[in-house]
């Protein structure tokens, strides 16, 4: 890998990992909606809509425990919501800083959970089956030639 490759690899990279971050997830999901809306006038692809596509797989993936059988959700999400929860109690205490969310006396785990499936998981799943049909729809007939 020459010192360019390298760079663009490493630059990829740190896009994906930094699409994990919630802060990023509207942004994200739009900009997979506007894919699917102006790619049916434009067949091209480009590198950032590639990217685009990488950064919500893997967004998908890390948000991806609510897609699993039930034990396995409860158990990832009681380990998230106490991972919060340390975090709202460290700064509680050396922040003097009160977020709602992280509140482990008030927060309400299971209103949290349907907000996080509601607003967060189903839309990316959404945009990844569109995605999905697609590559599908484009497999289906890609064997008949």
């Amino acid at each position: 890998m020459n010192t360019n490759e390298y760079r663009t690899f490493r630059s990829l990279v740190i896009s994906l990992v930094l699409a994990t971050d919630m802060a990023n997830h509207a942004s994200l999901i739009e900009r997979m909606s506007t894919y699917f809306f102006f790619r049916e006038t434009n067949a091209t692809t480009s590198a950032a809509d590639s990217k685009t596509l990488l950064q919500t797989i893997l967004h998908a993936a890390d948000i991806s425990n609510a897609t699993k059988p039930w034990p396995i959700y409860v158990q990832s999400a009681e380990k998230i919501m106490e991972e919060f929860f340390v975090q709202g109690d460290l700064e509680k205490i050396n922040y003097e800083d009160d977020k709602p969310t992280f509140d482990r006396e008030t927060t309400d785990i299971t209103q949290l959970q349907i907000g996080f499936i509601t607003h967060i998981v189903h839309p990316t799943v959404i945009q990844l089956g569109f995605f999905l049909f697609e590559i599908e729809f484009f497999f289906s007939f890609s064997f008949l030639v």
